[in-house]
This record gives structure tokens, sequence and C-alpha cells, in this order.
């Protein structure tokens, strides 16, 4: 829920179409509500369903951004330092929206939330990087004594959590530790099967997926989150990192495309590093993605600049 009103809020701040809110679309069970309605039940949801851990952050349950980390909050105790940030930055764009419309009240409120999340967030951010999660026996994951997970690291960056100086170090070390010559790496460390037990049930071997597989969207949020920060010469030089030109100077036999699937590909601790993701047990050679093979070919047939860096 938080992704669509992020990408509510946005479409409405870049176009200024407020009358939006007012459009009625009918709800899963067929009830016809306007936007703002819809918008109201989704924060619901995720205030009173989803709702709040032991340490006032959201709770994780089965996976919060991260089909892997299933086991991380699987007892319902879990708490999730990504989703909170996801919340600060929905809510805080919401109020925006509705202060436009001359909605103040609830705009107040919404921000009041906000603002009450990222002081509960903010009395754990002591190490080098920012934490991902609280595990259902409220131990942290994610912290200076065990490793970075990328997608954490931009969210609470960009929700403002924490001083500036605490938002570029965490940044910095994210380069430092998770940028590779072909992207960004979803985790600095690779899981071990020792590891996995109050993690994830998932048995991806190292350098594979989201096990320090490297991610081109979680790439891409650490660029943004850096540009934020001021840090435009970081923010280009991770950007490029992950375009789909730098991978086809690295691995020109190789066939991948983000905008299809898979999502990812395998990092340097892989054997198979720079191929694209496969699920355990897959046979890579039995069937190499057509799809994103196809989308491939179409981008450099099409694009006259596609052997330049693409930046934007």
């Amino acid at each position: 829920m938080y992704w669509a009103i992020k990408a509510l809020t946005e479409y409405i701040r870049a176009t200024g179409e407020f009358a939006l809110l007012d459009l009625r679309l009918p709800d899963a069970t067929g009830v016809e509500k306007s936007i703002r309605d819809h918008l109201a039940d989704m924060l619901r949801f995720a205030d009173e369903t989803v709702g709040y851990g032991a340490h006032g952050l959201c709770r994780f349950l089965s996976g919060d951004w991260s089909d892997y980390l299933d086991e991380i909050g699987a007892r319902g105790r879990g708490e999730s330092f990504m989703n909170s940030a996801l919340s600060i930055i929905a809510k805080s764009r919401l109020a925006w929206v509705y202060e436009q419309v001359g909605a103040t009240a609830e705009a107040g409120r919404l921000r009041t939330e906000a603002a009450a999340l990222r002081q509960r967030v903010e009395p754990h951010l002591t190490g080098p990087w920012y934490p991902r999660a609280f595990d259902d026996n409220g131990q942290l994951v994610g912290g200076a004594d065990d490793r970075i997970y990328t997608e954490a690291q931009s969210w609470l960056a960009l929700a403002k959590c924490g001083p500036p100086e605490l938002r570029s170090r965490a940044l910095r070390e994210t380069i430092d530790r998770c940028l590779d010559r072909a992207g960004m790496l979803i985790m600095d460390k690779p899981l071990q099967p020792n590891e996995r037990a109050g993690r994830t049930r998932i048995p991806y071997a190292a350098g594979t997926g989201e096990n320090g597989g490297l991610w081109w969207l979680t790439g891409y949020w650490v660029s943004i989150a850096l540009a934020e920060e001021g840090l435009r010469d970081e923010a280009l030089r991770v950007h490029d990192a992950c375009s789909m030109d730098n991978h086809h100077r690295l691995f020109p036999s190789v066939w991948w495309s983000p905008w299809m699937c898979p999502d990812g590909i395998d990092g340097p601790a892989s054997p198979h590093y720079g191929q694209a993701q496969q699920p355990p047990g897959f046979n890579r050679e039995s069937n190499p993605n057509e799809v994103a093979k196809f989308a491939y070919k179409l981008y450099f047939a099409t694009h006259a600049d596609a052997s330049r860096t693409i930046v934007w």
C-alpha cells in the first residue's frame, strides 16, 4: 500500500491533477469509493492490520519488501525499518497533497503520525549504517556486527531518518561495501547456510537472488537517495554501474533486461556472476530466458546511443 500511495502522490504532484482524489473506483468487493477513501483504507490496513511491534515500528510479518527475509517476522513480532521509512514517506507526501486541497486536519494528522514514527525509529540508529529489522526475538538485523541491507539504506535516508551526517555516512558505507563493478549488491555479505535460521527458508546460494545478488532496483534507490543528499557524483556513479549498458559491456554474451524478468543478476560470490537470477534448482542451460533476450536485443537495436552511459 505504501508503494501505491507514493506513486499516486508523485503523479498528482507532477501533473496537478488533484481532482483524481474524487475519482470513484470499485474496491476488491465491488463497492465504489473515491480515491481518497481508497487511500484511507490503505492506511487503515497498514496501521491496524499490519500494525506496529514492541519498538513502535511497522511489523515485518512474512517479508516486508524482501520475500527472501520471510522468517524475520513470521511469528508476528518482527519489525521493519524499511517499511517504517516507507510509511513516513507515504504519509508525508499524502499530507502535502491534502494541504493543497484544503484538507488541513487530515494533512496535520498524517504529518504528526509520520513525525512520531520517525522519532520511534531514530533511537535505534546507532551504527555506521541503517539497520534492516528487529526479528521475532527482538534482535537487531543488519546492525554494525552483521551486514548492510542495501534497501534499508536508501529508504531510511529518503525518509530523512537521522541527521544529515548519518544519512550521508550510511549511503557512503553502502557504496564502499556494496557497489560492485556490475551494479549494486543487495547485501555486502551473503548469508551462509548456518546463518539462515530466523531469517529465511529460501535456499539461495551465496551471490544468488536476494542473497548477495546484484539488483538494479535497489541500486537506483540508492542513487536517488544520494542525489537527495546532494551527493551528485556518487549518485551518477551508482546509476551508471546499474545500467544495462554497463552490464552489456561487462558481460556481452549474457542476455538480461531489468524491464523484463528476472529482476536481478548473480553477484561475484556466485559461479554464475553476471547471469540472470534463476530460482534454486533451475537449469540455466535449458531455458535461457527468451523474453529478456528479446527485450535486450530490441533495446540495443533501437537506441542509437546505447553504447554510451545513460544518465538522467
